[in-house]
């Protein structure tokens, strides 16, 4: 009823704009409704027809939506097929190829795109360190050229209900994905993976996680203490049951064990930044966090960085599976604190400039700011 309220009003204050962007969009509610009914729908209706009509405030999204855009600007958005035989060919020399899987990929390469690795802007800004690691990992590991797009999938616009802006971006992935030949594209963040179902069903896509269960893991070096962890599924991925096993066999091959939240896979709950109510309302953001970390006293382990970041900062203990996958020495990972918005920029930044100057040797055009 406030929602419709707030609908139809013409002259006067819409109460219910707050509420409206306090939803996460998760998609609980249907699943714990006899009746099948989701406010997710009714809230994403509503937000796509007042930012038409102009009745949205820009503020809610604002910092969501400049983010998204500098993700898809020069300063982080790179196309690039895999590095050519004879621009690698002083690799190919021994013992790097009779031991490196990433050169062994180099030499076997065809200079068509098969896959399409799509880290999304979340993954680079927390992770900035592991995207050339992961990216090398896969062209020595799948049988076809491994090309890279970074960029942001959209799903900002989509929570904002800036339904024009999201075609926009859907279009420009459209784009990249034709002009390289439609490779199928290897995505690491849920979100990505949920926007790719919802607005690009034509793309076939792979998850990163599967491919490592499929492809055998890159680290040789499991854990030393055992330790139980409760596992926090990404709502993105509720429906998706083969992401949610292939989890779960990557933390057992690391010899961790797993206690089940009550709230988990096909039912999870959201970690309180979906649907940008991180943005939008902070104060029903952190009641999202604690009640979710209050569920568990193990070290909980997310596949999602927002998720990571937030149960962090709500002064959990929480392991990305990255931190597992590729374990540093720098201090410990379980507490590493949620980058700034202009960290997360460098760090995207950051990102393109290795993987330039690394993996494809050129010099970039811009300098980091």
């Amino acid at each position: 009823r406030q929602i419709n309220h707030n609908e139809r009003i013409i002259l006067g204050t819409h109460y219910a704009n707050k509420m409206i962007n306090s939803c996460t969009e998760c998609g609980l509610c249907k699943e714990e409704c006899f009746l099948d009914i989701s406010m997710s729908d009714v809230i994403h209706e509503t937000r796509e027809s007042m930012v038409a009509r102009g009745k949205m405030p820009a503020s809610a999204h604002d910092f969501a939506l400049k983010d998204m855009a500098f993700s898809n600007s020069s300063r982080f958005s790179l196309v690039r097929k895999q590095p050519s035989k004879e621009e690698s060919k002083d690799l190919f020399y021994y013992p790097l190829i009779s031991f490196s899987d990433y050169v062994k990929g180099l030499y076997k390469g065809t200079g068509q795109t098969k896959y399409l690795f799509y880290p999304g802007c979340q993954l680079p800004a927390s992770y900035p360190d592991d995207i050339k690691s992961i990216y090398e990992y896969l062209v020595g590991h799948l049988s076809g050229d491994v090309g890279i797009y970074l960029g942001c999938c959209g799903a900002p616009a989509d929570w904002a209900g800036q339904q024009g802006l999201m075609t926009e971006n859907i279009e420009a992935i459209k784009k990249v994905w034709a002009e390289m030949e439609r490779p199928t594209f290897v995505l690491a963040c849920s979100s990505c993976i949920r926007i790719f179902e919802k607005y690009l069903p034509e793309i076939a896509v792979a998850s990163l996680w599967d491919i490592y269960i499929e492809k055998g893991l890159p680290n040789k070096d499991h854990i030393k203490i055992p330790q139980t962890l409760s596992i926090h599924d990404a709502c993105g991925t509720r429906e998706n049951k083969d992401l949610h096993e292939s989890v779960r066999k990557i933390v057992t091959k690391l010899g961790y064990g797993i206690e089940e939240l009550e709230y988990t896979k096909d039912r999870t709950k959201c970690c309180g930044y979906g649907g940008l109510v991180y943005y939008a309302n902070r104060e029903q953001s952190n009641a999202f966090v604690n009640e979710r970390i209050g569920e568990s006293e193990n070290d909980l382990l997310v596949y999602c960085a927002m998720c990571k970041d937030l149960f962090v900062s709500g002064g959990k203990r929480t392991y990305h599976l990255l931190d597992l996958i590729y374990s540093k020495a720098d201090g410990e990972a379980a507490t590493r604190k949620m980058p700034t918005l202009s960290e997360r920029h460098h760090n995207r930044s950051r990102v393109k400039q290795i993987l330039l100057k690394e993996i494809w040797r050129e010099e970039p055009e811009e300098t980091m700011m």
